[in-house]
């Protein structure tokens, strides 16, 4: 589908299934930089379930691509259309003017947004809310790993060095950490690392996100912009490490470990060997993804929170959703009460909680995704 403004200096609009784009157009959408990983083909078509199904773009006059968004069409309540938008985008755009105008929908939501900039005053759109939706750990990476290193908490920073030392006199030179990038990383290695993952899991009693449908999913887009750091142990992979690339970005999407080897602190040795590698390949950013945990803020990770901005070009279906949206917060506040007098009953029985350590902690997996965890 595509449109032009009367005056001859306005970009043309298209909007494309993208099951449809030609080479030569896929070509011409990577040549315009992503805001970030999220508003990526990569992560709209291979990473994120469901997928996106089309693409609208902004094309100038010598034909250079603009402004781009990736999207998917849905239902909320199962009446209203709503258009979901991978990654961040101006509210007041005429790329989302102009898909508002083609695609009529109820709601136009834009997700993953550091900084969401609401509408300005008299703007195309009735009303609009910012929700948050997750939390993104972002570690800045120096030019050395020493800098990086002398960066951390002193706890932190004795610690790590030690773990490796430690693991050097005990497994002497049947050891070994490899780093592979994307058409060098194999299947096999991609299977057992969530095999060490579903292990982990297993022991603490969860579930991991990652089905199989889900991991044969992501599999083009981990040979397309995969990192996989693994440590092996008599040539066995016992820990790793998966990350995507984007640009001069690095997202950490796993992190697993062999259980049998707890005492070894093998994941944090990965990760700390994983960033390394990174420092020396010359990337500026690691996003330790998804969710909180404490070794993130160890390793210097930055909490950034993460928004959706949801905008309604009519004022009927907003009021819907605001009261909706006021129903679900008055429920979660009154089961959060009800949990909490459970957890105070409960510890008032039992002896006070010891305080946690400064220490790096180790951790199983860090691919828990908002909206995944229940798929």
């Amino acid at each position: 589908m595509t449109s032009r403004e009367d005056s001859p200096d306005h970009p043309e609009f298209h909007d494309f299934a993208i099951s449809e784009l030609s080479a030569e157009r896929r070509s011409s959408l990577q040549r315009l930089s992503d805001q970030n990983w999220f508003s990526s083909a990569g992560f709209a078509e291979s990473y994120w379930a469901p997928p996106a199904q089309r693409v609208a773009f902004l094309e100038g006059r010598s034909g250079q691509v603009i402004e781009k968004c990736f999207y998917r069409e849905g239902k909320w309540a199962g009446l209203f259309k709503e258009i979901a938008i991978f990654g961040p985008a101006d509210a007041d755009s005429l790329l989302l003017r102009k898909l508002q105008q083609t695609r009529r929908a109820h709601i136009v939501k834009l997700s993953w947004m550091a900084e969401p900039q609401p509408p300005l005053g008299k703007s195309f759109w009735k009303a609009f809310a910012i929700r948050q939706r997750t939390e993104d750990h972002c570690i800045q990476l120096p030019d050395t790993p020493s800098e990086y290193l002398q960066s951390l908490g002193t706890s932190t920073r004795k610690h790590l060095p030690y773990y490796v030392r430690r693991l050097n006199k005990e497994w002497n030179s049947e050891w070994g950490f490899q780093e592979n990038t994307r058409l060098d990383i194999t299947y096999k290695s991609y299977e057992r690392l969530f095999e060490l993952n579903h292990l982990r899991m297993d022991k603490k009693g969860r579930r991991t996100a990652w089905t199989e449908d889900l991991r044969r999913h992501r599999w083009r887009l981990v040979q397309e912009s995969g990192l996989l750091c693994s440590l092996r142990f008599e040539n066995e992979i016992v820990a790793g490490t998966l990350s995507f690339l984007h640009q001069e970005e690095a997202y950490l999407i796993v992190l697993a470990h062999d259980p049998r080897f707890d005492r070894l602190n093998l994941g944090n040795i990965s990760l700390w060997l994983t960033i390394q590698y990174l420092i020396r390949s010359g990337y500026n950013r690691y996003h330790l993804m998804w969710g909180r945990s404490s070794y993130k803020q160890q390793l210097g990770g930055k909490i950034q929170p993460l928004f959706d901005m949801l905008l309604f070009p009519g004022s009927s279906v907003a009021a819907l959703w605001f009261a909706a949206d006021s129903l679900m917060l008055l429920k979660v506040c009154a089961l959060a009460a009800r949990m909490t007098g459970s957890v105070r009953r409960g510890i008032s029985a039992k002896q006070p909680l010891a305080a946690e350590t400064e220490d790096v902690s180790e951790t199983s997996s860090a691919d828990r995704q908002p909206g995944e965890e229940s798929r």
